[in-house]
């Protein structure tokens, strides 16, 4: 099929969003890079334990803005555990400012987390209302996937 093994991306949005950071996690060292929007990394009990509309643009803004039933939450990564040894998988993650279904601040966990760990981590943060692709973050993705492939 001329497929070529080095270059295999996962991208997913919501749910999928969730499935492709745990599928980007068990399978590093299949997987070049993936992107995550709508999604990221939960520690609450579930997702709708954390909900806020914001209006920064940047991860920093964004926990400022957090309320305390956000960050609060210390349960267990979900949707997996993020490795902190071994190949760390780079990951674009997307996010609206304003999504009222899955919190923006779970993105910005999962930012954190992936860049305390020393992942290579690029984020987008939407400035718009609901639960889709951030306006504009179809090509920053692709400008990541296209720059990054298995060692």
């Amino acid at each position: 099929w001329g497929v070529d093994l080095n270059r295999v991306y996962l991208l997913g949005f919501s749910n999928g969003g969730f499935f492709a950071v745990h599928a980007a996690m068990l399978l590093r060292d299949h997987i070049a890079a993936f992107a995550a929007m709508g999604s990221g990394l939960v520690t609450c009990d579930n997702t709708r334990s954390c909900s806020f509309g914001a209006s920064g643009r940047n991860c920093s803004a964004i926990r400022s803005e957090a309320p305390s039933s956000c960050t609060s939450c210390n349960g267990i990564e979900k949707p997996t555990t993020i490795p902190s040894s071994g190949r760390l998988v780079p990951g674009f993650l997307a996010h609206n400012n304003n999504d009222d279904v899955v919190s923006v601040y779970y993105t910005c966990t999962l930012a954190a987390r992936m860049q305390e760990l020393g992942y290579d981590t690029e984020v987008f943060i939407g400035d718009e209302w609901g639960h889709g692709y951030p306006s504009g973050s179809i090509p920053g993705i692709w400008n990541f996937f296209s720059t990054r492939a298995l060692p």
